[in-house]
């Protein structure tokens, strides 16, 4: 009795650990997905900045075309252009900077999805194996009831 009272007791502690490092994995993929899903919405910003850009490129060429006005009234629209690309420039080379971010934050959480997947393969071994010592025990007990 006390054998199998410490078997319950043994395979319950077992459960529980691998309870909470199969929680701490489903919480660390729930981040890894939030990231992910980031980094697709600041992916869409910098296509839709790319957008705006090229079509601001395509309005002010047809204003300047359009325009066959006085050479200051060009060189205007030159300066406007050139400060409006600036301006882009500038939004699309902060948001790479915030993505280079989140890769590295994605990288940080990858590695903690295979620590934690590599403490949930731990727990499972050591499940196996301490359900395998406690079958042999079983088998020894059985054994020695059947002797007596």
């Amino acid at each position: 009795m006390e054998i199998e009272a410490e078997n319950t007791r043994i395979q319950n502690d077992v459960q529980q650990e691998t309870n909470k490092r199969i929680d701490s994995v489903v919480d660390t993929q729930k981040t890894q997905e939030e990231t992910q899903t980031n980094q697709g919405g600041q992916i869409t910003e910098i296509k839709d900045t790319l957008q705006d850009h090229n079509t601001h490129l395509v309005k002010l060429e047809e204003r300047t075309v359009s325009i066959g006005g006085t050479q200051d009234d060009i060189k205007k629209t030159q300066k406007q252009q050139g400060e409006k690309s600036q301006e882009q420039d500038a939004k699309i080379e902060k948001q790479g900077e915030k993505i280079t971010e989140q890769g590295k934050e994605q990288e940080k959480t990858n590695k903690k999805v295979d620590s934690t997947q590599k403490q949930l393969n731990n727990a499972i071994d050591t499940t196996n194996a301490n359900l395998e010592r406690q079958e042999e025990i079983n088998n020894d007990l059985q054994g020695q009831i059947v002797r007596k």
